[in-house]
């Protein structure tokens, strides 16, 4: 095993020297090929701008009806959100944009002369920039790659910037226009509904159908009860009056005051009566004038009591009987007729109440006819007044959010802009050249190898004994 280590060492270095000029040239053309790759080819620079994604107003989703634009969750993931923005950077539009504001001749002077020359530049920089969203986080790396360090940081900020304009017209949704034009149609179909509310109301006579309705409600209930208490006091008076007639029936209307024999009697409490008066009269002559009260009240009495004595017949036989209307007859008389008059007040009252009720009975239905379309008339207003409320709170919201899209106000901030890069990517002239020596001489040696395998002769012992499995015993150098 160890001498067919160092046959097959001992066949190698013979093939290096046996093949040295071979190798050399491979080995020289490959050095030779490196030097003018690594002087012909242009360098190549990178410019890095890093992106970070904050969250939003742009991820938040904002119902569009209801009584107010209620937030509801995040549209999606910050994974998603940042794939999102990726694609927007990624985006060809993006990139025609950036094309034209660097300049095409200036980015890509050979694409300038092409049939298609926005495409093929469209093309190359597409193969020029990278986009790499690090794994859970929020950070966006951008690169660019161009021959000028320079352009390459130029063309990477300005699409920074376009990307910063694009993104706030992707995610605008505060449409200032459509929600005035909402709001005005909404104002006037608003005032519409209440204009035709006010007539309604007006022609019906109706100021607040749910207060009115119970007021009539209530009135109802003070009449029933007036009518109730009415018929119970009627009912009453009804009884009274029968109970008086009855009593009447039983009494006398006139009866005997006096008989004739008891008139000298009177006669002689009357005289005794005067005599007294004209002694009082004395008496207060003495004391009062003559036109003093007192006075004028005892010669009254006294002037009475002459009229009567006057009029008195001196006949004392008692043969005659003096009778008058009772009193008592007269008194419960006097009460029946107060109390038929009462009675027909009272009936008339109840007359009365129950004409109101039918007024008011009559006024409920008719407010209960129109309760429907006072309702639907209602909520019509009612609806119209939340759709204009809700309006008006998008439209605030519009307006405030297309004043921040207006000041460019987003949630990318720009953690570093790019800088003209001050090295070439990949290696030096230097290290491609150093590279190329130690790989010409291995490609030099590759090709002495492979011309060995194809050739048509046998120079080493090494392979004739692999392919005849015989000893080789001597070798004889060729001679020139």
């Amino acid at each position: 095993m160890n001498e067919s280590k160092q046959s097959l060492l001992s066949s190698t270095i013979n093939l290096i020297f046996r093949d040295a000029r071979i190798i050399i040239i491979v080995w020289g053309v490959c050095i030779l090929v490196a030097v003018i790759a690594a002087l012909v080819t242009p360098k190549t620079y990178e410019a890095k701008s890093t992106l970070l994604v904050k969250f939003g107003r742009e991820y938040v989703y904002r119902t569009e009806t209801g009584d107010q634009r209620s937030i509801a969750p995040q549209r999606a993931g910050m994974g998603e959100a940042i794939n999102s923005e990726v694609q927007i950077l990624a985006s060809r539009d993006l990139k025609e944009q950036v094309i034209e504001a660097v300049g095409i001749d200036r980015l890509y002077p050979d694409a300038a002369d092409a049939d298609v020359p926005l495409e093929d530049a469209i093309e190359e920089m597409q193969e020029a920039l990278d986009i790499r969203s690090i794994e859970d986080s929020s950070i966006i790396n951008l690169y660019f790659r161009h021959k000028s360090p320079e352009l390459a940081a130029e063309t990477l900020n300005k699409l920074v910037d376009l990307f910063k304009a694009k993104r706030l017209d992707v995610y605008r949704d505060s449409d200032v226009s459509f929600f005035k034009g909402e709001s005005t149609r909404l104002t006037a179909i608003l005032r519409e509904t209440e204009a035709d509310f006010v007539t309604f109301k007006a022609d019906n006579e109706i100021f607040e159908l749910p207060e009115q309705t119970n007021l009539l409600v209530e009135r109802r209930n003070r009449l029933s009860t007036g009518l109730a208490d009415s018929e119970i006091a009627i009912s009453e008076l009804r009884e009274k009056y029968v109970a008086l007639a009855g009593q009447l029936v039983q009494l006398p209307k006139t009866i005997v005051f006096y008989t004739e024999a008891n008139k000298g009697q009177m006669l002689d409490e009357a005289r005794s009566q005067l005599f007294a008066l004209r002694l009082e009269e004395k008496q207060l002559l003495g004391t009062y004038r003559e036109d003093s009260k007192a006075v004028t009240n005892v010669r009254n009495k006294i002037e009475q009591l002459n009229e009567f004595l006057s009029s008195q017949d001196n006949d004392v036989s008692g043969q005659r009987i003096r009778t008058g209307p009772n009193e008592v007859y007269q008194t419960l008389q006097a009460e029946q007729l107060s109390v038929e008059t009462e009675l027909f007040t009272m009936e008339a009252r109840r007359n009365a109440i129950l004409l109101q009720m039918e007024e008011v009975e009559s006024e409920i239905n008719r407010m209960a006819s129109l309760n429907s379309k006072y309702d639907e008339m209602a909520r019509d207003v009612e609806n119209n007044r939340r759709a204009l409320q809700a309006q008006s709170s998008n439209l605030s919201d519009a307006q405030a959010f297309a004043a921040l899209d207006d000041q460019n106000k987003t949630n990318i901030r720009v953690v570093q802009s790019a800088v003209p890069p001050n090295l070439a990517m990949g290696m030096s002239r230097t290290a491609k050249v150093l590279l190329s020596v130690p790989l010409g001489l291995l490609a030099g040696v590759l090709v002495a190898l492979f011309l060995n395998m194809f050739a048509t002769i046998v120079a080493e012992p090494i392979t004739i004994e692999r392919k005849s499995e015989l000893d080789v015993l001597a070798t004889i150098d060729r001679s020139d």
